[in-house]
């Protein structure tokens, strides 16, 4: 059998069928004339192992964002606004926070923004 043919019995793409047989997952298949040839053995084998997904599933229906790690940053910059508003210190500024976390000027504001808005929360 060809790269798709042997697709079609996996139920997977024959570029899959070619990189399974690279990769040692299954049988490599002979070369014969210049092609590669599968028999319907190692097809159906293909087909019988599970499919690996690195991800969601596709057609899923639970589409929810992955979580994210919360930024220390955030909170630093927090307590800093703070200190300003009490007057123990200056004004926290974009260039500031851009040199002391290495950053470029519009992500520390973007990380002011955020901790602007964890601050107005309750």
């Amino acid at each position: 059998m060809t790269d798709a043919e042997a697709a079609a019995v996996a139920g997977v793409n024959a570029s899959t069928i070619r990189a399974d047989a690279v990769n040692g997952v299954m049988d490599p298949g002979m070369e014969r004339h210049g092609r590669r040839w599968w028999t319907r053995a190692a097809a159906e084998a293909r087909a019988a192992r599970p499919k690996q997904y690195k991800g969601g599933t596709p057609g899923r229906k639970d589409k929810q964002p992955r979580s994210r790690r919360p930024d220390h940053r955030v909170t630093e910059v927090a307590a800093e606004l703070a200190a300003a508003d009490a007057g123990r210190r200056a004004p926290v500024t974009a260039d500031e926070l851009a040199g002391v976390y290495q950053v470029s000027t519009r992500t520390a504001e973007r990380i002011m923004a955020k901790a602007r808005a964890t601050r107005s929360d309750p």
